[in-house]
């Protein structure tokens, strides 16, 4: 007990701890020396008074181990946060007033004033059924009413205080929110309750503040005016131990609390060598790698903390210490809006005021949707489905269906069962209250039949996260009657939400884990290493500097928490750490998550002057080194990737048949052509927010083939093809894409109208010199040919867009339909510049066109569609004989490689088109192993 020094004034006793040890269990020391008595710790009587939660776990794990270390019977304490201490200091007269009541009942206090004088200050008025942004509204000044309340000021307070301040014009609005306040106030005295607030500054106005406990704070440095007032009322009761040696007695008052002004001019003293400067967020997760696992030898789990200062940067540690085979736990817990059942209710919100396609689908792939239809008896596929859907007719919204039945018959079951599900939260507005059992009652047919395992961390913080959402639903139930407004369903899951913003779920204890802790429970933690992260200015010290309502300058007239205050806290709190673990890591990164440069925390230049200019060059001066984990050394990495790329199986029967187009993708890489037209594996996904290329030639393609069989085929007159390419082309947009459309697939149909338009054009012309359109992809839809080669023969098929034909000169015309933007050079798409082939389409249509009696002699050509309409027309390959006899000769070979099955290795570098394989074939991948086992075996 010599670290303990004792000062006695008037009232409150203030003992100070050496903090060469840290504050808790100095603190567990005073205890057992002040209440032992007889082999008993009797601390029945006691009341500790802690800055936060975990400070207040901590110390009773402390107060536990050091009682049965010393063989003591241990009656607890009762320990509090000074957040919460106030309301075991008085008895309220009124029931309180929950969180929600207090933000509707600004609602109606803001709407009390009258909607002319509310313009005048809040030009931009809320929908009288926008909830949300009334809600805003709302919460933003019952957050100003807390902030002060706490301080024991109003609104007035504000007005009158500001209006002896030089340079305050904003005494109109603060007179305005004054009578919004004394509305507000009035509501809930109608209501016969009270905010806390308002109970707490009563209790301290008519002295109704006592204990019969004795009250011990421990290292509660930072109070507000209101704590202070009630402390001084119970003052012969109470204890301050202050976490620092005796001979810093003034910088802190007679609550314990730091005197600001005192901690500006202190010599921090911070040694560079215990600073590491990183380039970014990602060096510095290594650089916590490389601390622990070179001190691992000396530290266990539980006597490691690493400090988070940076929220952003916590799940790169997290991550990369996970690799390292060190188990991390945050001590900051999981927020709410984190977990599996805010998620559910939140995808169920906006599918149920939107409907759309896209709220859709992510509602159904929530987990627990999903899991949910999977229980109902839906053959599976359907999530094929709904992709597939989407991709061919991009409706906005489901529940008009089109095509053929097989492309939809699962996905309507799941459509329906969805609907059913939500049917009763599909109703007209109703009252506030009207909702939390309709909620309550959706959650409960989801999660039907399914057991969280609370012993694991996702059914721990799923449990925790449906037991927060009762709640916060349940306070609906509760409010008055008079507050609360008529919302729809999903208003209301919405308010839910809101009010659980912030909220945090403890995890599950584990004594293997090293802890990631935020800043300020960092002061009092006991673990014997401190690597602290993001040593940042902007997350240490925090600034303020944008206050819609109280700027920097008005909080310091008012003595409400400034930058100043800020920076006087978080001097203290490092001081104090550095004083009993100077051991201490600062890693400071100089860019954020988004790559944008950070400035390194003020605290380090608070110092002398002499060593001002020194710490600014060690991190403005040169880059800092790479940073490395133990065992590798830089530009060191392992001899082979981790990841493969596997071999082709080998197939059963070679491939018997090949579409004209795959001859392009084998010219660019065999092995992706394997992927492709062998295993027929495509991307499927359902992001599309516009007719792909794809689509949009398909569309063009599908009209055009009706046209060239119509009695239309042969008109001269550019009007009537255009009429009667309009009225295909809305009866195809009806059929794919009903009446409901994208915005962005309107002004795509537009963009078709006008290119066909143009077509009418050159079609009328072309018709005019005497060609007419012989035969069209429809009444032939797929034409085969064989080619053979000395490992056997090869079936070759395709489909030919349309042929033409000139009687006058018994010349035939085998063209492709192109709706690229850009016009096709069918010897550009086809030849590289040197004259080698990339692509054998067109000079194979001749083969194919000989089964309709077309003579090999045919021209061959593009007509194109391009987005230039002046550009529309033929476009012809200009191929002499010599010339399309080698593109026969390159087809012969390939189908004699395909049929002998030579599919690797892949091409390098990888080609412009099939980039739907990147990932399969490691492009980019540093040193990419290929793997020695079949496919079937390889590890992907």
């Amino acid at each position: 007990m010599e670290s303990l020094v004792k000062e006695q004034k008037m009232g409150i006793t203030r003992k100070y701890l050496d903090w060469s040890a840290p504050a808790l269990p100095a603190a567990v020391d005073y205890l057992i020396a002040t209440y032992v008595q007889d082999g008993r710790l009797d601390l029945d009587q006691v009341l500790v008074v802690v800055p936060g939660r975990r400070a207040g776990r901590r110390l009773l794990e402390v107060l536990v181990s050091r009682c049965e270390d010393s063989r003591l019977v241990l009656h607890p304490p009762m320990i509090e946060t000074v957040g919460q201490l106030p309301e075991k200091l008085y008895e309220s007269k009124r029931p309180m007033a929950s969180d929600l009541v207090q933000q509707l009942a600004w609602i109606h206090a803001l709407r009390k004033v009258g909607s002319n004088r509310l313009r005048r200050h809040i030009p931009e008025l809320p929908e009288d059924n926008d909830i949300a942004r009334w809600l805003a509204l709302g919460k933003l000044l019952w957050q100003q009413h807390r902030e002060l309340a706490a301080d024991g000021l109003d609104f007035a307070d504000v007005m009158e205080q500001g209006n002896e301040s030089n340079g305050f014009n904003e005494k109109l609005r603060w007179r305005f929110l004054r009578d919004v306040q004394r509305h507000y106030l009035n509501i809930l005295d109608q209501l016969e309750l009270w905010d806390r607030q308002t109970a707490r500054l009563y209790a301290i106005e008519h002295d109704e503040c006592k204990t019969t406990r004795d009250m011990v704070f421990v290292a509660t440095s930072d109070m507000n005016r209101a704590m202070r007032q009630m402390v001084d009322q119970i003052e012969d009761r109470v204890t301050v131990l202050v976490h620092a040696p005796i001979t810093m007695s003034d910088r802190f008052d007679k609550y314990g609390c730091i005197e600001p002004d005192s901690w500006h001019e202190i010599d921090l003293d911070i040694s560079v060598d215990r600073v590491t400067i990183v380039d970014s967020i990602n060096d510095q997760a290594t650089e916590v790698a490389r601390q622990l696992l070179e001190s691992s030898d000396r530290y266990r789990a539980d006597e490691i903390a690493i400090g988070i200062l940076d929220e952003e940067a916590s799940p790169q540690i997290e991550r990369q210490l996970a690799q390292c085979g060190v188990s991390t736990r945050s001590a900051m817990g999981r927020k709410v809006s984190q977990t599996r059942p805010y998620r559910l209710l939140q995808s169920v919100a906006r599918y149920l005021e939107r409907r759309r396609y896209d709220d859709f689908a992510a509602l159904v792939r929530h987990p627990d949707i999903f899991e949910w239809v999977c229980r109902q008896g839906i053959e599976a596929g359907w999530v094929d489905q709904l992709d597939r859907f989407y991709n061919n007719h991009l409706t906005p919204q489901l529940g008009e269906w089109f095509g053929p039945e097989s492309e939809w018959d699962r996905l309507k079951q799941v459509h329906d069962a969805i609907e059913s599900l939500l049917k009763p939260l599909s109703r007209q507005p109703l009252k506030l209250g009207k909702w939390p059992e309709r909620i309550l009652q959706l959650m409960l047919n989801v999660f039907d039949g399914v057991e969280f395992d609370k012993d694991t961390e996702e059914g721990h913080f799923a449990l925790e996260s449906c037991k927060e959402i009762q709640a916060a639903i349940l306070e609906h139930e509760e409010a008055p009657d008079r507050l609360t407004p008529r919302t729809t369903c999903g208003q209301a899951i919405r308010l839910c939400l809101e009010q659980l913003q912030g909220v945090q779920i403890r995890p599950l204890a584990n004594e293997d884990a090293v802890e990631l802790i935020g800043w300020l429970e960092l002061p009092l933690d006991t673990a014997e290493r401190l690597i602290v992260t993001s040593f940042n200015e902007g997350f240490v010290p925090k600034s303020v500097n944008s206050d819609l309502f109280l700027p920097d300058g008005l909080r310091k007239r008012l003595r409400l928490l400034d930058n100043r205050q800020r920076f006087a806290r978080d001097a203290y709190a490092i001081t104090a750490i550095l004083a009993n673990r100077p051991n201490t890591e600062l890693i400071i990164p100089r860019r954020n998550t988004q790559g944008d440069p950070l400035n390194p925390s003020r605290l380090l230049f608070a110092t002398a002057k002499e060593n001002v200019a020194s710490r600014a060059l060690q991190f403005f001066d040169n880059s800092p080194p790479a940073v490395e984990l133990p065992g590798t050394t830089a530009g060191s990495f392992p001899e082979h990737s981790s990841f493969f790329v596997p071999l082709p199986e080998t197939l059963a029967e070679p491939v018997g048949a090949m579409g004209v187009t795959a001859f392009r993708s084998y010219l660019a890489c065999p092995y992706r052509f394997y992927l492709r037209h062998v295993l027929h594996l495509e991307p499927l996904n359902d992001d599309a927010e516009e007719l792909s290329a794809a689509s949009f030639g398909s569309l063009a393609h599908e009209v055009l083939r009706q046209f060239g069989e119509s009695e239309y085929a042969g008109a001269t007159q550019a009007v009537e093809i255009r009429n009667y390419l309009n009225e295909v082309l809305d009866q195809k947009v009806s059929g794919w894409y009903g009446t409901e459309r994208l915005p962005a697939v309107n002004v795509q149909l537009m963009q078709l109208k006008t290119r066909l338009s143009a077509f009418a054009e050159w079609q009328a012309d072309w018709a005019q010199q005497g060609w007419k359109i012989q035969y069209t992809e429809a009444e032939h839809k797929s034409l085969q040919t064989t080619l053979e080669v000395a490992e056997g023969s090869m079936s070759i098929y395709g489909r030919i867009d349309r042929i033409d034909y000139h009687p006058d000169f018994d010349q035939w015309m085998i063209f492709d339909y192109k709706t690229s933007d850009s016009p096709s050079d069918p010897n550009k798409a086809h030849r590289t510049g040197s004259g080698d082939w990339v692509d054998l389409q067109l000079p194979l249509y001749r083969h194919l066109a000989q089964q309709l009696d077309v003579p090999l002699t045919a021209r061959t050509g593009y007509i194109v569609l391009p987005k230039d309409t002046r550009k529309v027309g033929e476009l012809l390959a200009p191929w002499t004989a010599a010339e399309l006899e080698t593109a026969d000769k390159l087809a012969n070979e390939i189908v004699a490689d395909v049929l002998s099955q030579k599919f690797w290795p892949p091409t390098e570098p990888a080609p412009n088109i099939l980039t739907d394989f990147k990932a399969i074939c490691q492009d980019g991948v540093f040193q990419r192993q290929y793997e020695q086992v079949p496919m079937q075996e390889a590890k992907v």
